[in-house]
Formats: C-alpha cells, sequence, structure tokens
C-alpha cells in the first residue's frame, strides 16, 4: 500500500522536473520589433529604463523609476477594497509601458484611447494594429505627475510608429 503514493510522487517529480528543463518561448516578432524602437529613443535616457518579457506571455513591460506602492484597487463599478495590495507602478518622475500583443480587432474591457487617473498616477490606455499582421498592441502607459513630457512623446511616438508599415 505504501508503494502508491512513494510511486505518485516519484512520478510527479520526473514531470516537474521534465517541464523545469522547458525552454521560455522567444518573444513574438512583433514584440522584439517593439523593443528596438523603443530602446532606440530611451538609449540616452538615465537612469536606462529596464526591458522585460514576463514569462509565457505575449507582454514586454518597460519601466522607468518604478517604485512600490501600497494601493487600494477599485472595481469596474467604482468600489474601492477594504485591504491595501503592493504594486509596482512608476514613481513622480517615472513611467511603467505594458504592451500586450493580441490578435487584431479583440475588443477590451476599457473603451480606447483613453487615459484613467489614480492617485498616485495616471495611464494613457490606447490600441496600436501592427500592418501586415493579424495582431494588434493593447498598451497601457503609467507615469507619474512630474515626468518629463518629452519623454513620454518619445515613447507614445514610437508605438505609433509601429502602425506604419516598413
Amino acid at each position: 500500500m505504501r508503494r502508491i503514493p512513494v510511486m505518485i510522487c516519484a512520478s510527479l517529480l520526473l514531470l516537474c522536473s521534465a517541464h523545469a528543463d522547458d525552454p521560455k518561448p522567444a518573444p513574438d516578432p512583433a514584440l522584439l520589433k517593439a523593443e528596438k524602437a523603443l530602446r532606440a529613443v530611451l538609449a540616452d535616457v538615465e537612469p536606462a529604463p529596464s526591458f522585460e518579457f514576463p514569462d509565457y506571455s505575449q507582454t514586454l513591460v518597460v519601466k522607468y523609476r518604478t517604485r512600490k506602492f501600497m494601493v487600494h484597487t477599485t472595481s469596474m463599478i467604482g468600489k474601492h477594497s477594504q485591504k491595501a495590495r503592493e504594486v509596482e507602478g512608476p514613481s513622480y518622475l517615472g513611467f511603467q509601458l505594458e504592451m500586450h500583443l493580441q490578435k487584431a480587432g479583440t475588443v477590451n474591457q476599457a473603451v480606447v484611447p483613453q487615459t484613467l487617473r489614480r492617485p498616485y498616477w495616471e495611464t494613457a490606455l490606447d490600441v496600436t494594429v501592427i500592418p501586415g499582421t493579424d495582431k494588434q498592441f493593447y498598451w497601457s502607459l503609467s507615469y507619474g505627475s512630474r515626468v518629463q513630457r518629452d519623454l513620454l512623446k518619445l515613447v507614445k511616438d514610437a508605438i505609433k510608429n509601429l502602425a506604419k508599415k516598413g
């Protein structure tokens, strides 16, 4: 009787170790093109922004001068949570860009373009269709109250330029 649980545990360990060696899938070429364009326009920014592709997602995250905040989240009907949770967001001088790759024409819950105002930052939401593909970027650009507006314009222009052919 004790052999069955031991065999199950051994099987699970083998299964888990086999998946641990699975390579992380490469980011989609559209995300790599977006990263390249953003790195080019942000090359002279100090401190240098970070560029991340979260595991197993079709997302590019660019962070510049971000920090942790304790935030009471808001539901879609406007109700605030009673318990605050830790969230990373832009400092008053920073920004955080998230670009999610999705099928072109996907309708998201938020109407775009729009800007959401939060206690610590604002977030611009929009969609950029990628020409010659069946894909689009659904992106959010969160920024602090004193971030350089020229810097935000560079980022937004780089994203808009992704919609141009060539």
